[in-house]
C-alpha cells in the first residue's frame, strides 16, 4: 500500500483517550500504519492566542519532522483579518486559516461549518 497523509490526527488519539496526546505518542501509534505526512489543523485553543497555537506546532514540527502542514486559526469576523493572516504567513507550514462557527437555537447542540482562505 503506497503511504498517505493523514489530515485528521487533530481529531482523536488512535486510542480514543480525551487527554493530551503529545508526538511521540502519535508516531509510536502510527508506525506500520502507511501513514507518511500528517496536516494539523487548529483545534480551538483561545482566539487571542492563534499564534501561540501555530507556534507550537510550528517548533514541534522543528523538532520531530511532524506535522508536515498547518490549517491555522483566523477570526474572519474581525473587521480587518489581513493583520492575523499577514501574522500567519511568517510559519512556514501554514497553508491556509479556517474559523469554526457553531450555533443553534437550542444550546445544547450547535450546527457546524468551517470558513477557509488560504494565506499563500
Amino acid at each position: 500500500m503506497a503511504g498517505r497523509p493523514d489530515a485528521a490526527a487533530h481529531l482523536r488519539s488512535l486510542r480514543g483517550d480525551r487527554r493530551d496526546y503529545p508526538i511521540r505518542e502519535y508516531l509510536d501509534d502510527l508506525a506500520g500504519n502507511g501513514v507518511v505526512k500528517s496536516v494539523y489543523v487548529q483545534t480551538n485553543w483561545a482566539k487571542e492566542r492563534f499564534e501561540d497555537e501555530t507556534a507550537w506546532v510550528q517548533r514541534t514540527s522543528e523538532e520531530t519532522g511532524w506535522p508536515h502542514a498547518i490549517v491555522a486559526y483566523a477570526d474572519f469576523g474581525a473587521d480587518d483579518v489581513r493583520p492575523q493572516l499577514d501574522r500567519l504567513r511568517r510559519y512556514s507550514l501554514v497553508r491556509g486559516a479556517r474559523m469554526q462557527l457553531h450555533w443553534h437555537e437550542n444550546p445544547l447542540y450547535y450546527r457546524f461549518c468551517r470558513a477557509r482562505r488560504s494565506v499563500h
